[in-house]
């Protein structure tokens, strides 16, 4: 079986992404627009689950 490369991204990565705030970053975590996954008071973001919400929520279709 042939291992998946993940890419992990921290809030600032978002930031920096997306050119908005943290408190953005975070809203958008409320309103279920993109996954937020935590280990212990860290906060951090799958690239891959960031795509497919990014996707989602756009109204975009990945399937061809």
């Amino acid at each position: 079986m042939e291992k998946e490369n993940v890419e992990i991204l921290s809030r600032q990565d978002l930031m920096k992404m997306f050119g908005k705030s943290q408190v953005t970053i975070w809203k958008w975590v409320k309103q279920g627009l993109i996954r937020e996954h935590r280990l212990g008071n860290s906060r951090f973001y799958f690239k891959h689950e960031l795509i497919e919400d990014i996707s989602k929520s756009t109204g975009g279709n990945d399937e061809n």
